[in-house]
């Protein structure tokens, strides 16, 4: 269990120079940013920290976040246990840098589950943590009745900066009201992130097509994808295909159906061009199209994939599965993996879709929300805005740069996929916030290999309907 030190020790380097008030993004010239001790970001554009220069008096700056004894999404933002560690070591020198520069002390606040604390303290009126972090689906009725501030309207928070996500700004934005964000204030999210891990060994044994030149040439696509695994299906012992003991291709879980159709450009709500109001766009052609695509192969008759006959990531790394499509978290799982695996994003629909989508977790992707019981504003926007600037120099290489790239994965392929990953997360506003209980559904009918996608539907259109509406007159009362 990690634990967190209560002592900062000596702050690593001193930041650049700031400016002299808020300037929402604005960029002076000749500003550059401090370089991290050691880990480093690529190089890019400059972007400079747009906040006061200002200190509190050793103040208790309190974060929310998940116990470190809750399985898989314990918090790892703001805890740390050994900083010989990588991502631990990163986490210990954010604290250290921004407790020195703005003479602060970060606390974190444990509970398990977060969604109940969280219920208590607002309903009690109390101010006991000035940010906390929830995942959307979780929070998303508290966000709707009013516990939390309009992230827009706090004093000194760039989202325009560089450090936030613009995907998720975007995708969780409702009539200029935003309430939950990501960015480099945390990467814990980043881990739910979809991705699929291939057996490197068996597709080079079946001499498949290169999947890495496939995603370069904007080729990695359902069929493809599918054809390659049915291929390598194999019964190993004469007596028949069986999951549990034979090499399959694929596997499958609830939540691999909704991942899918969220690769192959499925939307469950569309915004307005000003994002003022959404209509449910789920049940089109499309989507008809990339359900039946996504159903023949997953369940259809050719083969027998689902994952509660077998335990993937076992298999897997036994070198009985050629892919596993899952999320970034389970690439921990394989550290002691004999055969090489690659890094491949999920496909897309057909080679016509021009982009690659991916999609976190709603159910436990950790994002930032500020309560209304939160009495200082400006404070904390400046705090929050220097622990997401300062994740950017450290935890987000820390994470992607030197774990992801460098220590987990397995072959020089895998960055650009890596990247390219992150970079392509789409945030449905429906989804995230489940409305109507979208994502159950699709859970549900992948879990009992249901293809009655428009009996399905139907029969839950006028609750997604009614939520849809519901969601919409909530923002429109709230500030």
């Amino acid at each position: 269990m990690k634990k967190t030190a209560l002592l900062i020790l000596i702050a690593a380097l001193l930041f650049t120079a700031l400016l002299p008030a808020c300037t929402n993004g604005k960029t002076p010239s000749g500003e550059t940013e401090s370089p991290s001790e050691s880990v480093t970001a690529p190089p890019e554009t400059e972007y400079p920290l747009g906040t006061p220069d200002r200190t509190f008096n050793g103040y208790g700056f309190r974060v929310l976040v998940s116990d470190p004894s809750t399985i898989v999404w314990y918090d790892v933002d703001f805890t740390y246990d050994d900083i010989a560690n990588t991502l631990d070591n990163a986490v210990f020198q954010r604290i250290s840098r921004v407790n020195d520069k703005l003479d602060i002390e970060i606390t974190p606040v444990y509970a398990n589950p977060v969604i109940t604390e969280l219920q208590k303290v607002i309903a009690s009126g109390d101010d006991e943590f000035d940010i906390c972090f929830a995942a959307p689906k979780a929070v998303s009725g508290m966000i709707r009745q009013g516990d939390f501030l309009n992230l827009n309207d706090i004093p000194c928070l760039d989202l325009n900066a560089p450090w936030w996500d613009h995907n998720a700004v975007d995708g969780l934005t409702v009539d200029d009201k935003l309430y939950i964000a990501a960015g480099d204030i945390g990467y814990n999210y980043l881990r739910s992130t979809s991705v699929i891990f291939f057996n490197k060994s068996i597709a080079a044994d079946a001499q498949l097509a290169d999947p890495y030149k496939m995603v370069e040439e904007g080729k990695w696509t359902f069929d493809n994808m599918f054809e390659m695994a049915v291929s390598c299906n194999r019964d190993l012992d004469g007596d028949g295909l069986d999951p549990d003991k034979d090499m399959m291709g694929i596997v499958y879980c609830g939540d691999t159906l909704y991942q899918m159709l969220i690769a192959g450009e499925c939307t469950f709500v569309t915004p307005t061009a000003d994002r003022s109001s959404f209509e449910l766009s789920f049940m089109s052609d499309r989507t008809y199209d990339v359900f039946d695509t996504l159903t023949y192969y997953l369940y259809g008759e050719s083969a027998n994939w689902d994952v509660t006959h077998v335990n993937a990531s076992t298999q897997f790394t036994s070198g009985n599965l050629l892919f596993i499509p899952t999320e970034f978290w389970v690439i921990t799982t394989f550290r002691e993996m004999l055969p090489d695996f690659g890094v491949l994003p999920m496909p897309k629909y057909d080679d016509k879709q021009t982009e690659y989508h991916h999609t976190v977790n709603q159910d436990v992707a950790a994002m930032m929300l500020i309560p209304i019981t939160n009495r200082d504003t400006e404070r904390t926007g400046i705090i929050a805005e220097t622990l997401a600037y300062t994740g950017k120099q450290l935890l987000r290489p820390a994470y992607i740069e030197t774990s992801l790239i460098s220590k987990w994965s397995r072959d020089n392929e895998s960055e650009a996929t890596i990247r390219l990953i992150f970079d392509s997360i789409y945030y449905d506003t429906g989804f995230m916030f489940d409305i109507g209980g979208i994502k159950g559904t699709i859970v549900q009918m992948a879990s009992s290999a249901s293809d009655a996608l428009a009996s399905t539907y139907e029969s839950r259109q006028s609750v997604y309907e009614a939520e849809l509406e519901k969601l919409l007159e909530d923002y429109d009362k709230l500030k």
